[in-house]
């Protein structure tokens, strides 16, 4: 028996990160494995290109060389394989997104608000109020993107950057308190602020809360709203009032590029994702602007095609599991066609499958977390 193990972490997993990530593919590659071995006496299997998959918020790229396992080996098989994965995982790489040519490009989107994007999605996307009471961020990138985002917002506004928002914990929207946040105050979920201190990787905030949280800056209400267990634990949708818009952090990346992620490890549940997307479709306002966590700007109908497809995606896996098929196969069938543009960038059809199906694993299908029925799965009106 032959495995071969090459993993690259993203360098902003912490230890405790690492050992979750490791134990659940670990334990999800042996689920796949042994059911395997139950069907029949010998199993060759074969996975011929490196498979990708989401875990915490990095990828992780793994190749598997041909093996070939009698059932009457399991036990052996596996310490062999823990053995194998625990050297593949102690000779690990970590890495940052490759930031030596991004540049932010600078968009207005409405009254006070602006938004900075960075190109090439290496990370999220940042609103900035700009108005007599000076500058408020809504996330800040990654720390060595400092110097370019304070150059662009010196074009908008000259001056201090008096708060910052965080949407979320992860790096991508929060690695540049650090350099950015000197002279602000940060306000963040209670759970940012947790999971932060425990990253040990950028300023924490200053000010959080548990439920919501109201701000009166450059002449607008700018509130804050916590949206439980979506993406993760500690997501939050921040309301521009009077410029009439909003930034939705990870709880939705805009158009087709890539499907969502969920944040297993960090409190994140499929079904909260999709009770959160809905519940943003109803406090938006239909003339609204929409900042996502990633991708361009858009507006509630982008929105709800998401919402919709959520609920197609969610269903189609929900069914195909119980009844009983597993992991890789459901993966091998994939989504209709109507879904082959789906998933070109961050998040394909496979990660997305298998972020469901472990969602599911986790939640007892969902009902255990929501008490949902098949309504809440096949109606539009979930």
């Amino acid at each position: 028996m032959a495995v071969m193990v090459a993993v690259i972490w993203p360098s902003f997993f912490t230890p405790l990160q690492r050992i979750k990530a490791n134990l659940r593919l670990y334990n999800l590659f042996l689920h796949d494995l042994f059911e395997r071995i139950a069907r029949r006496s010998l199993l060759t299997l074969k996975i011929k290109n490196s498979h990708r998959c989401h875990l915490g918020h990095g990828n992780i790229y793994i190749r598997l060389d041909t093996i070939c396992i009698r059932g009457t080996m399991k036990r052996k098989l596996m310490g062999a394989l823990l053995l194998c994965l625990c050297i593949g995982f102690g000779n690990a790489q970590e890495e940052m997104p490759n930031l030596d040519n991004v540049e932010i490009i600078t968009r207005h989107i409405s009254g006070n608000v602006y938004m900075l994007e960075a190109t090439g999605d290496v990370a999220g996307n940042i609103a900035v109020s700009a108005g007599p009471d000076g500058l408020l961020l809504v996330d800040t990138q990654f720390a060595p993107l400092a110097p370019k985002i304070r150059q662009a917002l010196k074009k908008i506004q000259p001056g201090q950057i008096k708060y910052i928002i965080n949407t979320h914990h992860h790096d991508d929207h929060t690695h540049g308190n650090s350099a950015l946040g000197a002279s602000a105050t940060i306000i963040a979920h209670d759970n940012t602020r947790k999971r932060l201190k425990t990253m040990q990787r950028t300023l924490l905030p200053h000010i959080t809360f548990k439920d919501r949280l109201s701000i009166y800056f450059n002449g607008e209400e700018i509130d804050i709203i916590h949206y439980p267990k979506g993406h993760s634990d500690s997501d939050v949708v921040v309301y521009f009032r009077k410029s009439n818009v909003v930034h939705t952090g990870d709880l939705w990346n805009s158009g087709i590029w890539s499907f969502p992620f969920v944040d297993l490890d960090a409190g994140g549940t499929i079904y909260g994702m999709l009770r959160n997307v809905k519940r943003i479709i109803d406090s938006v306002p239909e003339d609204a602007t929409i900042i996502p966590g990633h991708y361009a700007a858009s507006d509630l109908s982008d929105l709800r095609r998401t919402h919709n497809m959520l609920i197609a995606t969610i269903g189609i896996v929900r069914s195909k599991k119980a009844k009983g098929l597993s992991l890789e196969q459901i993966k091998r069938e994939g989504f209709p066609p109507k879904y082959d543009a789906w998933g070109t960038a961050y998040t394909n059809a496979a990660a997305w499958i298998e972020n469901i199906y472990l969602g599911l694993s986790v939640h007892n299908g969902g009902k255990h977390f929501l008490n949902l029925d098949d309504r809440h799965i096949k109606g539009s009106d979930w």
